[in-house]
């Protein structure tokens, strides 16, 4: 098996060598083909208190959003928090999935209370939601897209 060790968010390989697999949990890195120190092939990937530190920003921003109810700074309509990706975090996607079931329970209830029951229109009103909210996804993602290709642009 052959392993290779990339750097921090790049795909271009910096290192390659055999690996000796014995178990699932015990795998060794060869040295026939080492061209790095164990140090620099530590330092290729994000270490725990790097980690740590990235996620509890991360938090901070999300706290400060959360009590404002807005991602600008202090109140500033142009310096603005970026949350993109922290959507999990902020509950907004459980909102409004939540939201939606709820819809839907609510529609299936009066159609009950009717004496109608027509599973095959709550599917129809379902999907109808759940396209919306991929329409809406979809147009986040174009603009990451777009935001990515600006910022490697400018490097």
């Amino acid at each position: 098996m052959i392993a290779t060790i990339t750097r921090r968010f790049t795909r271009k390989p910096i290192y390659s060598s055999f690996i000796d697999a014995k178990d699932d949990d015990d795998m060794s890195i060869g040295d026939e083909s080492t061209i790095m120190t164990q140090e620099e092939i530590k330092n290729t990937w994000i270490q725990e208190d790097e980690a740590t530190a990235i996620r509890k920003k991360c938090l901070r921003i999300v706290s400060k959003v959360e009590q404002s109810g807005t991602a600008r700074v202090n109140g500033n309509s142009k310096k603005q928090y970026c949350i993109r990706g922290l959507e999990k975090y902020l509950g907004r996607k459980h909102t409004i999935r939540r939201a939606s079931v709820q819809y839907i329970v609510e529609e299936y209830k009066q159609y009950n209370e009717q004496g109608y029951v027509n599973e095959n229109e709550i599917a129809k009103l379902y999907k109808n939601i759940s396209m919306e909210n991929q329409i809406q996804a979809q147009q986040f993602a174009t603009m990451d897209r777009k935001e990515v290709e600006r910022y490697i642009a400018r490097c």
